[in-house]
């Protein structure tokens, strides 16, 4: 076979050659491909920002968890003196843990104060809360009545 014999491409009346379909359709397939990138990166993006908030949802009740503990064993420590304490109630006091005593990144602060209510009830106040520096990242109060 010479090259004179090999199948030419088809020309149009006027002379010249008729254009294909292969442009076309390598630019269909191009928009075609971007759009899928674009799919596929918003996907990743969307799983990205979901193992992110999941993460910061599970600091925040570390946190929480960590500030109940705080609260709850000041509490306790509280009560115990204050029931020792029958006929005077113990001056408020205030309980500081620096983040390196627990592995955290916040400072726990709990306040604890001796309430006498109009009944002769004695309540025992403890209210805590973790600082990242100035700012205040979670509150907690509990009470117990002591008598």
């Amino acid at each position: 076979m010479t090259l004179t014999d090999m199948p030419r491409r088809p020309r149009d009346p006027r002379g010249k050659r008729m254009e294909t379909y292969h442009g076309k359709r390598q630019g269909a397939i191009l928009v075609v491909v971007l759009v899928c990138l674009i799919l596929v990166v918003a996907v990743v993006a969307n799983l990205v920002r979901g193992l992110w908030l999941r993460q910061q949802e599970g600091r925040e009740a570390l946190s929480r968890l960590q500030l109940e503990i705080l609260v709850s064993d000041v509490l306790a420590a509280a009560s115990a003196r204050g029931l020792a304490a029958e006929g005077e109630s113990p001056p408020a006091s205030l309980y500081e843990v620096s983040p390196e005593a627990w592995g955290l990144a916040e400072a726990g602060l709990v306040r604890v104060s001796y309430v006498t209510e109009e009944t002769g009830q004695r309540l025992l106040l403890a209210e805590g809360e973790l600082r990242d520096g100035e700012t205040i990242q979670q509150r907690m109060t509990k009470s117990i009545i002591l008598k």
